[in-house]
């Protein structure tokens, strides 16, 4: 049996799971679900599987949530009640192991879900890798632009009015500028902290995150990789769900509960309702044009007339996973330079405006 807390304290553990929200988080997953395929795939029972991993983990929280899944598993409830008693597990998760446990390929079930959270953790730490360094040379960058403004601006002011020099349009705009952070600086910063906080609250209402993310779409780049990032969710969590043979009505539902991406949730809504009313799939599908490409719609399409659905997602989860990680590495490489272009640009502009008015002020004085 799992090693863990005594059984008087298994009450405590739905408020430690919730007090730890990152106890079973995307990476925690992936690593699970690896390690319970490797020990199911060589012939280890499940519960000793889950004990096996139990040991290797580090964190008491991630081993408290184990220890409740195997504590039910003991008193007779399946694999997939256990993990359904988790509010760390999603629908789909639940759903997949539970077809897999009807169908007896409760195996494959386990790599394919691994493989699901894998490739979600690599999606983000693509996305984080791309945008740390820009960000960091950007926030740098615009410290020395308000230090700038605040400090090294008006010392050249101050010679200026003292040799009554004539200045140029371009170094009264910075001057003006510098004035402005003089006088609303800190009433800037304070502001973008208070608009920060206000953010991480109006996000989690789902009218203002629906709209955000509809505005977010119309950027010209950044629109694009959200589309394409979001595209390869949905693909992936259908392959997984298909080829664990669940129903395409209920995987569109349970993948519409996960996505929590509106522009392409409020899509599959709809795809849903249309195929409730008699509509093939493909047809629904292909009625939203303006997010899904041209090639998914046929290959969607195909996949329903020869009746391969699983191996169709299963190559499109493959490719567009490919993809996603392709233009990651692109997106990266444009952003870099970008940035760096800006900010050399706006550093320039200040510095040349404030040498403007020396050249005057030399042949004045010669």
């Amino acid at each position: 049996m799992l090693e863990g807390p005594k059984t008087e304290k298994v009450h405590w553990l739905k408020r430690d799971i919730i007090h730890f929200g990152k106890a079973f988080d995307d990476k925690t997953k992936a690593h699970f679900y690896t390690e319970l395929h490797i020990l199911l795939e060589s012939g280890i029972s499940l519960k000793q599987g889950l004990h096996i991993i139990s040991k290797s983990l580090k964190k008491k929280t991630t081993k408290d949530v184990l220890f409740e899944i195997s504590h039910q598993i003991v008193n007779g409830k399946s694999f997939s009640e256990a993990m359904q008693s988790c509010k760390h597990i999603l629908k789909y998760e639940y759903y997949s192991i539970k077809i897999g446990e009807e169908t007896g390929t409760l195996v494959k079930v386990i790599r394919q879900l691994a493989e699901f959270f894998e490739r979600k953790v690599e999606y983000r730490k693509n996305i984080v890798s791309a945008l740390t360094y820009p960000m960091i040379i950007l926030t740098t960058a615009l410290l020395v632009i308000f230090f700038m403004l605040k400090y090294v601006v008006p010392m050249f002011e101050e010679i200026f009015k003292q040799q009554h020099v004539e200045l140029p349009g371009i170094t009264v705009f910075i001057i003006s500028c510098s004035q402005f952070i003089t006088d609303y600086g800190w009433w800037m910063f304070g502001g973008w902290f208070v608009l920060l906080f206000s953010w991480r609250k109006l996000n989690k209402k789902p009218v203002v995150r629906r709209h955000f993310q509809k505005l977010f779409m119309q950027l010209p780049f950044a629109g694009k990789m959200l589309k394409l990032a979001y595209t390869t969710r949905f693909v992936q969590a259908m392959s997984i769900l298909i080829s664990a043979r669940i129903p395409l009505l209920n995987a569109l539902h349970l993948v519409e509960d996960m996505i929590d991406f509106y522009p392409l949730k409020d899509r599959l809504h709809d795809i849903s309702s249309d195929i409730q009313k008699g509509e093939p799939f493909g047809q629904a599908f292909g009625r939203h044009k303006d997010f899904f490409s041209a090639d998914l719609i046929a290959m969607v399409i195909v996949a329903e007339q020869t009746n391969a659905t699983d191996y169709i997602f299963e190559k499109l989860s493959q490719r567009y996973a490919d993809n996603l990680q392709r233009r990651s590495k692109t997106f990266s490489t444009l952003l870099e330079p970008l940035v760096i272009l800006i900010v050399g640009l706006l550093v320039g502009i200040i510095l040349i405006s404030m040498y403007l008015p020396m050249f005057k002020l030399s042949t004045v004085i010669g």
